[in-house]
C-alpha cells in the first residue's frame, strides 16, 4: 500500500538495491535454459517492456506476458498476475 521505490521501505537495503539495479543481467540470462515466466507492465517507467522483450530473447524457453500496468503490477493486478503464474507453473 505505499508508492514510490522497493528501496523507500527497506532503507537498510539501499546499497543492495542500488547494486542490483546497476547490474547486466543479459549474459547470465542467456546461460538460463529452465522455463521462465516474465511479467512486465506496459507503462512501466523503471523497468520498461523493452528490457522484458530483451531478456526474453536471450533466456531459452522463456515466456514475457506484458499487462497494462506500471512497476507494480502485484499490487496493481494481483489476480491477473496470481493466474500468470499459476498457468505457468501448471503448464
Amino acid at each position: 500500500k505505499s508508492l514510490g521505490s522497493d528501496m523507500l521501505l527497506l532503507p537498510h537495503m539501499e546499497l543492495t538495491f542500488k547494486r542490483i539495479i546497476g547490474q547486466d543481467v543479459s549474459s547470465m540470462a542467456a546461460k538460463l535454459s529452465l522455463p521462465t515466466l516474465l511479467i512486465y507492465g506496459l507503462k512501466d517507467k523503471d523497468t520498461p517492456p523493452e528490457d522484458g522483450k530483451l531478456l526474453a530473447s536471450a533466456i531459452k524457453n522463456s515466456r514475457l506476458e506484458i499487462l497494462d500496468g506500471g512497476h507494480f503490477l502485484h499490487q496493481e493486478q494481483p489476480g491477473a498476475v496470481n493466474q500468470l503464474m499459476r498457468d505457468f507453473l501448471n503448464a
